[in-house]
């Protein structure tokens, strides 16, 4: 692994094997990958700057973005690595996905009226999921909002945690596939245990996290 136009390419070569620590950074090892079949007649370079030699280990075998390397030779690889790529950083990567996740959901520091669309609403480029009882009164609540790229919906939201009594034990806990987006001593609406304030604990407001099934399905046991 690598922060900047490196990252791919240390990611690549370093999974078979070739890791130069000037310039990349190991975070396991495996003895299960081998080698892809070395190109005979295809050299790389590096186009900008001191590499360690990264282009000329993976040009030759079939691995060669033409915005970092220069390839020479018959058999150089054609395909080209998008443009935009490089332009990507690890901080970035992160808050997309903080952002799709519900990470960065915030509960608005007012009492709002949840019987008036526009008292309750959102600020402009958030979307709202569901609210916090927070202390308010009445009809009166904090508006739960998250930001317009996320892939949670209202519709999986539920607050978890705490039932019965005045000042119930709550011990709010997310169920597998869903994400927690926030934790609050009242709770709120979509509720699975109403909006009583915790004497010990505190609730979770939990949304089905859309792209569980898909990634779970690609998890599994190994021997190391």
């Amino acid at each position: 692994m690598a922060d900047g136009p490196y990252a791919a390419l240390c990611a690549y070569t370093c999974a078979y094997g070739f890791c130069p620590p000037e310039i990349c950074t190991c975070t396991r090892a495996s003895t299960t990958k081998v080698d892809q079949p070395v190109t005979k007649n295809a050299q790389g370079a590096s186009k900008v700057g001191e590499d360690y030699g990264l282009c000329d280990w993976a040009c030759p075998r079939g691995e060669c973005p033409s915005d970092l390397c220069v390839c020479t030779g018959s058999d150089c690889p054609t395909k080209e690595r998008p443009k935009s790529f490089a332009a990507v950083t690890r901080a970035q990567v992160t808050r997309f996905f903080q952002g799709e996740l519900g990470q960065n959901c915030v509960r608005r520091g007012y009492c709002a009226n949840q019987d008036d669309p526009a008292d309750s609403a959102c600020p402009h480029g958030q979307v709202k999921i569901g609210w916090d009882r927070y202390g308010c009164k009445g009809n009166r609540a904090a508006s739960v909002c998250c930001s317009a790229n996320t892939l949670l919906s209202k519709a999986t939201c539920k607050w978890r945690g705490g039932s019965g009594g005045p000042r119930p034990d709550c011990n709010g806990q997310c169920h597998e596939g869903e994400t927690t987006v926030l934790r609050s001593s009242w709770g709120g609406e979509p509720s699975e245990s109403g909006t009583k304030q915790c004497g010990r604990g505190v609730k979770a407001l939990c949304c089905a996290d859309p792209q569980y099934t898909v990634v779970a399905k690609s998890c599994r046991w190994t021997s190391w």
